[in-house]
C-alpha cells in the first residue's frame, strides 16, 4: 500500500480542510513530518490508519473514534487515496457525533465508481488486501517512543 493523497476536515487540530499529497513530498525519496507539539504529526498518520481500518490500534491512546471530531465541528472526513496491488483507490471516512451518521465508502480513484459501499466490507476487503490487521499496521508505519529496541527484534511475521 502507498499512500498518494490525505484530505482532513474537521479533524482534531485541523478544522478546516487539509491536504497532504504524499507523491510530492516523496519525490526525493525521502521525507519528515515534523512539527511543535500539537500541530498534528500524529493525527495525520491515524488519518492514514482510519482511512484503511475500522478501528484504531489497540495500544492507542486516543480513546473512541468519535474523539477526532474537533469541538468546533458536528463531524470529521477523512479521504485516503492510496495505490494497491497495482490500482489507485480512495477511501471515504465520514465520523459524525449523531448515531448512524459514520460512513465508509471505498471507490476505484480513477474511475469514481464505487467498490464497497458499506462499511463492513470495505473494512474486510481491505484487510484481506492488506494482509496486516490494523496492530501491524500502525507498527510499521508508526515507530512509537520507546519501542525501536522492540523493532529490532521483531520476526518478520
Amino acid at each position: 500500500m502507498k499512500p498518494l493523497k490525505l484530505e482532513i476536515e474537521g479533524v482534531n487540530s485541523f478544522r478546516e480542510k487539509q491536504t497532504v499529497d504524499f507523491e510530492a513530498l516523496s519525490q526525493g525519496n525521502l521525507f519528515c513530518i515534523s512539527g511543535k507539539t500539537g500541530s498534528g504529526k500524529t493525527t495525520i498518520l491515524d488519518c492514514v490508519i482510519l482511512g484503511l481500518y475500522e478501528k484504531l490500534p489497540s495500544f492507542s491512546s486516543r480513546g473512541k473514534i468519535e474523539d477526532y471530531i474537533n469541538l468546533r465541528s458536528d463531524r470529521a472526513e477523512i479521504k485516503l487515496t492510496f495505490e494497491l496491488d497495482g490500482k489507485i483507490y480512495r477511501t471515504e471516512r465520514v465520523i459524525s457525533r449523531k448515531a448512524g451518521g459514520n460512513t465508509v465508502r471505498l471507490t476505484d480513484a480513477e474511475t469514481g465508481i464505487a467498490v464497497k459501499e458499506k462499511s463492513k466490507e470495505t473494512f474486510d476487503f481491505l484487510g484481506e488486501k492488506l494482509g496486516l490487521d490494523v496492530d501491524q499496521f500502525a507498527r510499521v508505519i508508526i515507530l512509537q517512543q520507546g519501542e525501536f529496541a522492540r523493532f529490532l527484534k521483531a520476526t518478520k511475521s
